[in-house]
């Protein structure tokens, strides 16, 4: 493991109850400022605290039993909310106003398309089960990895297998978005990759084994549970779970629901832990 990866997991935090208690700050700052203007809706770096104050943060939890590990919070890691192509008005100008309403979809796809092109070249070659479980940077040479105890991988092979991607659409060996249509919702670190026989995807698995080793973790999806990407839906039961993460609401700029779930794990790791996909 090298200095940078051995950093980011032991810079003194719990990443876990870390994430859970930020959560609970920013909860209450979501509830006294309901609107949100478009940088801030898309700037990740504008929450982060010092070591210091997530510190303090937790002595504060100890002494606060509805800031508990156990609370599940909703989250201030949001996107804009597109409304369906079928909310438009009905006029003249309706033509104009759902293609402005598309660009816009595709905007909000493409502003975390940038995101992907930061996040994986990090995790590349990383275990991505200690990634979900644990929020853990532990490099795949070599590894045996302990927490397969925790994941059933025959659970995680029905999860993988009910993936059904259309053409040019996502990569189905990591889920990356591809550019369909020339779109240039592909990142940048994935671009090389040409699907010819005897090629390897450098991201094969991760994303999907990521996702489906965070909905195992309890306190992960709780809070999963409470993100608008679920839409109210409840993630109890591995049928329920299969059913949902495969959904995808492309009209309102949102991706496939695995890859909105690694999104926002993802961002809300950055916010805790600054320096992890650095």
């Amino acid at each position: 493991m090298d200095r940078r990866q051995a950093y980011c997991n032991t810079m003194g935090l719990t990443t876990s109850h870390t994430i859970i208690s930020l959560l609970s700050i920013h909860h209450a700052s979501q509830e006294a400022s309901t609107f949100q203007d478009s940088d801030e809706m898309y700037d990740l770096d504008s929450l982060r605290i010092t070591q210091s104050q997530a510190l303090c943060t937790l002595e504060m939890q100890s002494d606060n039993p509805f800031m508990s590990a156990s609370q599940p919070v909703a989250s201030t890691f949001s996107r804009p909310e597109l409304p369906p192509p079928s909310s438009l008005p009905n006029n003249p100008r309706t033509f104009a106003s759902r293609a402005g309403h598309n660009n816009d979809a595709l905007m909000s796809r493409l502003a975390w398309t940038s995101w992907l092109n930061k996040y994986m070249p990090v995790l590349k070659n990383h275990c991505p089960i200690h990634f979900g479980r644990l929020v853990q940077l532990v490099s795949q040479d070599g590894h045996n990895c302990m927490e397969l105890k925790a994941v059933q991988m025959d659970e995680y092979m029905i999860f993988k297998k009910s993936f059904k991607f259309n053409l040019y659409t996502y990569c189905f060996h990591c889920c990356l978005p591809q550019s369909k249509g020339f779109t240039g919702e592909e990142p940048a670190c994935h671009a090389g990759f040409s699907y010819k026989k005897g090629q390897t995807c450098e991201f094969i698995g991760f994303i999907f084994k990521a996702v489906f080793s965070m909905w195992t973790e309890d306190k992960f999806r709780k809070l999963l549970i409470n993100q608008p990407i679920c839409r109210g839906v409840m993630l109890s039961t591995l049928d329920k779970f299969h059913a949902w993460v495969v959904q995808e609401h492309d009209s309102q700029g949102k991706y496939v629901n695995c890859l909105e779930a690694f999104l926002w794990f993802c961002g809300e790791i950055k916010k805790a832990k600054p320096c992890f996909f650095m």
